[in-house]
């Protein structure tokens, strides 16, 4: 526990759905799925019974996170953190995606306010 924060490292994989243009970033561990939180309509945030966060669903991929299908398929990395507090919850997505010959990052940040009253966490998922 750090700073009165749950802090774990979970390993995840993903898909991409080039039809629905849809990036799906989950945990590799069978979680038992609860609850959605939607920042918007196109960013999804699922929990499990435990209140820890199992999948981010990022729809219209391409246009939010600026990158073509091909790009998307061929995701080099994910760093993934989630922290919650009291008064909100912030996700951070970091894709290392090829992209004119090399990889380049693509950083977005979503924040919505802890409705849910979720307990207070950190938690980074990353690509193995």
């Amino acid at each position: 526990m750090i700073n009165d924060y749950e802090c774990y490292i979970v390993e995840i994989k993903y898909t991409y759905d080039p039809i629905a243009d849809a990036l799906s970033i989950h945990v590799v561990d069978d979680a038992e799925y609860d609850k959605t939180i939607s920042f918007n309509n196109n960013i999804l945030l699922d929990f499990d019974k435990n209140d820890r966060p199992v999948a981010l669903e990022i729809l219209d991929a391409r246009k939010l996170l600026n990158v073509n299908i091909r790009s998307l398929k061929r995701i080099v990395s994910i760093d993934l953190q989630v922290e919650v507090n009291d008064k909100e919850i912030i996700v951070k997505c970091n894709l290392q995606v090829p992209i004119d010959g090399g990889n380049q990052l693509r950083s977005n940040d979503y924040t919505i306010d802890n409705y849910m009253n979720l307990p207070p966490m950190k938690i980074e998922l990353v690509t193995a």
